[in-house]
């Protein structure tokens, strides 16, 4: 977490470090088509409250 300013939020993804799903699921590998969507969708979350996402 780091703060950018303006009272936002700023988070740090290191997208290597996805690699398998939750449990249950946690032996099921987390696609690389899969990956680009969830971080799309958590961009779009952090972008609507005006705060920052970075991926590594």
């Amino acid at each position: 977490m780091f703060f950018p300013g303006n009272d936002k939020l700023g988070f740090v993804v290191f997208s290597d470090s996805i690699k398998f799903w939750d449990p249950p699921d946690q032996t099921s590998p987390v696609l690389s088509s899969e990956k680009n969507l969830i971080l799309d969708d958590i961009r779009a979350d952090f972008d609507r409250g005006g705060h920052t996402l970075e991926i590594e």
